[in-house]
């Protein structure tokens, strides 16, 4: 028989007024959520007295679907996270939120190990840390998404970062003013290295003043030139990507970074690099009606190396990120209107001014 208890949480995460197969809390709250039930009377796990828990390996839907975990008061310890692990679990959901909620999973966290369907949102000042994530693990684990929202909302990661490892139609999305860093590798799109096509059409999006990305291993943008496909990095309305290596690379012909607002920043002086990937069309614009197409004329972006170390960047980032010296800063022109090539791309020191830099520079 369902338990008839109503739930409130975060309204994006849709348990407003929820019927629960099974509601359990805190100490009840177990390693395995596999309660199951249906979109409009899943299985609620709720931890919320602020008591730290830790269930070690976690299984949110372990063999079903329809089962979520809330986090909003209390640390909780993992070791390895599935949210979604077979195939038959699709549509379980995680939910941590708050500044007073947190969850620490010592190995990776899988949003759709081989399940599709399933969603971690991070929100309202959380913290989540992990070593590592897949989104959309296995063929067929397609459709998982991760949103990591709010100012003071931060998911860290020690370990490998894969948005679509071989699933399809996977996402990311940081928002709100959310940080996200990752410390090793990050692919979108990586491709199962014994079948073609899979890996296809994963997306990020970073959104939003504040909101910033930060990678600080090498950055593979559809992984496979011949297994996957589609793969898509946006980077829109004043949001930021920091990429503290210097490798960046867009293996895939349809795969592409677009610019939309918001701002590309790659550690040392990258201006060939960023050059080639605009003209050889891996940077893609708005064309104001709803689609994209790939800018290869220069004049369409600013193109900046900072090479003063020192320098504060906020002039080149509409007044929001001052520690991007040292780094190419890639965005849209201040101007809607495209500036010849050679005012809108603007490289090493000339770009800001002889008098305006100190000469001081250090490669990456």
């Amino acid at each position: 028989m369902l338990a008839r208890t109503g739930f409130a949480a975060c309204a994006a995460f849709s348990l407003v007024s929820t019927l629960s197969a099974v509601e359990l809390f805190n100490a009840d709250v177990p390693s395995v959520m596999n309660g199951g039930g249906s979109d409009g009377s899943p299985s609620v796990y709720t931890i919320n007295n602020g008591t730290p828990r830790s269930l070690g390996q976690t299984r949110v839907g372990d063999m079903v679907g329809y089962n979520r975990f809330v986090i909003t008061s209390g640390a909780v310890s993992s070791t390895t996270s599935y949210i979604g692990y077979a195939a038959t679990s699709g549509s379980n959901s995680v939910l941590v939120s708050g500044s007073s909620a947190a969850w620490t999973s010592s190995n990776q966290i899988h949003v759709g190990f081989n399940g599709s369907n399933n969603s971690l949102v991070i929100s309202n000042g959380a913290a989540v840390t992990s070593a590592g994530a897949n989104i959309g693990r296995h063929i067929g684990a397609d459709g998982n998404s991760v949103t990591v929202d709010g100012v003071g909302t931060t998911w860290t990661m020690t370990n490998h970062l894969y948005v679509g490892n071989a699933g399809s139609n996977n996402s990311l999305t940081i928002s709100g003013g959310a940080q996200l860093v990752t410390t090793q590798r990050t692919y979108i799109g990586y491709g199962d290295k014994d079948i073609s096509g899979n890996g296809l059409n994963n997306t990020v999006l970073v959104t939003g003043a504040g909101s910033v990305w930060t990678n600080s291993g090498e950055f593979h943008l559809g992984y496979s030139a011949t297994r996957t496909s589609g793969n898509i990095v946006t980077l829109a309305d004043s949001a930021l990507l920091k990429q503290e290596s210097a490798s960046f690379q867009i293996t895939n012909s349809t795969s592409y970074l677009r610019i939309d607002g918001g701002y590309f920043a790659i550690k040392g002086d990258q201006t060939t690099l960023l050059t080639s990937l605009i003209t050889g069309g891996k940077i893609q614009i708005s064309d104001g009606a709803g689609g994209w197409f790939s800018a290869t004329d220069l004049s369409s972006f600013s193109l900046t190396y900072v090479a003063d170390l020192d320098a504060d960047t906020r002039g080149l980032t509409g007044g929001l990120y001052a520690d991007l010296g040292g780094y190419t800063i890639l965005s849209l022109p201040a101007s809607s209107i495209p500036e010849p090539a050679t005012a809108a791309v603007l490289v090493g020191a000339l770009a800001l001014g002889f008098a305006g830099l100190k000469r001081r520079v250090r490669r990456a």
